[in-house]
């Protein structure tokens, strides 16, 4: 926003200054610009811009503008602490679902490794009985591959 003021306030500057002049020419009646008769009106009006003597009449509508413009430069700046802000603690939530996901994950592979040792103990564990039965049992020497998912 303040890009397109810095871009627009010279054009409106110089806008209102050559409206200002040629307002001020129009009212004074004293002939066509920059003659010898004007000098001396020209020098008077810009001693008077110059030294500021043009605030005088209009210090109430210059002091309220200026109200209203420190006004908005407030909101503005409130606007975009709370955006910044906002911006902060997004950033900062994400970052710790990132970690709780990969805390979870850690987890899952944990108990995924567990369950997998459980498992490969007890396939061995039955294995070794099935084993040991079918050595018992002298009529199925091979029962044991029944065991495994085989047929011997």
């Amino acid at each position: 926003m303040i890009d397109r003021f810095r871009r627009w306030a010279p054009i409106a500057v110089a806008i209102w200054v050559l409206t200002a002049f040629i307002a001020w020419h129009y009212e004074s009646a004293c002939g066509v610009f920059f003659s010898g008769v004007c000098v001396s009106q020209y020098w008077a009006g810009l001693r008077w811009i110059l030294l500021l003597k043009w605030i005088a009449p209009y210090q109430t509508l210059l002091g309220g503008l200026a109200a209203v413009a420190a006004g908005t430069f407030v909101l503005l700046a409130a606007k975009l602490s709370s955006e910044q802000a906002q911006t902060a603690e997004n950033a900062r939530r994400k970052q710790s679902a990132i970690v709780a996901c990969s805390i979870v994950a850690d987890e899952f592979r944990d108990a995924q490794i567990q369950v997998s040792l459980q498992l490969s103990k007890t396939a061995d564990t039955l294995c070794t009985v099935c084993y040991l039965h079918s050595h018992a049992s002298f009529n199925r020497p091979y029962a044991w591959f029944d065991c495994l998912g085989t047929k011997a």
